[in-house]
């Protein structure tokens, strides 16, 4: 972000209620470029009381609005539960705990997998995201979607097929 000269890193990690591993539980940090140090990571979300499994190829995704809200999106690899979505409190500010953020989830968007989130010129927010709704039993059935919000995350379109591989 030029205006605060940070980047903001989304990773997924932490350990489950029995001490286990999960690569379930989205974080975010910092890299303050002009101090040249790392804000350390704040867990958004804690994903265990959803079902999440300790599936280890899941990531989250970091798009600000233009109001400088930070937006993270955290997917499930093709599991029942929705596309998680949670926006800063603070403007270009991760913020200490999870507290500082807002979560929920997209609506009709289980079944997803590798996401990918960008903000575009006019201000919109953009999630696409692996979508295997149609419960093909083919593993090679892989319809790509996207869903779309016009007011920095309050709202979102119904998934859009995006890619369609037959």
């Amino acid at each position: 972000d030029p205006i605060s000269n940070q980047t903001f890193l989304g990773i997924a990690g932490g350990l489950r209620s029995d001490g286990i591993h999960s690569a379930q539980d989205p974080h975010i940090l910092a890299f303050n470029h002009s101090t040249r140090t790392w804000i350390p990571p704040v867990k958004v979300a804690q994903t265990e009381p959803l079902g999440a499994t300790g599936d280890d190829h899941n990531y989250p995704q970091i798009a600000l609005d233009p109001q400088g809200k930070i937006h993270l999106f955290h997917t499930y690899h093709n599991t029942w539960i929705n596309i998680l979505h949670a926006t800063s409190n603070s403007p270009r500010n991760i913020g200490t705990s999870p507290s500082d953020w807002q979560v929920s989830a997209i609506p009709n968007t289980c079944h997803n997998s590798y996401g990918a989130a960008f903000t575009d010129n006019q201000g919109e927010l953009y999630m696409f995201f692996r979508s295997s709704e149609n419960n093909n039993d083919s593993q090679f059935y892989e319809p790509h979607a996207y869903v779309k919000s016009i007011d920095s995350g309050q709202t979102w379109t119904d998934r859009v097929l995006a890619i369609d591989p037959g």
